[in-house]
């Protein structure tokens, strides 16, 4: 599945300038095919999946960051540098999913800049 065939949408870190660019996964083809067999995602840009609150990193070519979120976008957890094919994470209380390449999270200023912050 071509990323142009996802929904998109543009949101700042609460609090700071820093936008980042979503590709919606919120079909169950979408959601079920994910990241599997791509090469990489374009730099500051993440792909939602939603709803989701556990991830396996099976088939993946690429390591990952991951954002986990509540329903009102706000960050609860944060993994970085999730390898490919032995990955595994899992975060109960969130709604949702955000996958970026793995040194997204360090660009961004690091976990715990984001941390409790919400998505805007």
């Amino acid at each position: 599945m071509a990323y142009n065939s996802y929904r998109k949408s543009s949101f700042r870190l609460e609090g700071s300038d820093i936008k980042i660019k979503l590709l919606f996964a919120d079909s169950f083809a979408k959601r079920f095919l994910g990241l599997m067999g791509k090469k990489a995602l374009p730099k500051k840009t993440g792909l939602y999946i939603v709803p989701c609150n556990s991830i396996h990193m099976c088939f993946m070519r690429f390591a990952l960051d991951v954002l986990y979120v509540d329903k009102s976008m706000k960050i609860i957890k944060v993994v970085e540098n999730l390898p490919p094919w032995l990955g595994l994470s899992i975060c109960l209380k969130a709604q949702g999913t955000i996958e970026f390449s793995s040194g997204t999270v360090k660009s961004l200023g690091g976990a715990d800049r984001l941390l409790n912050r919400h998505l805007i």
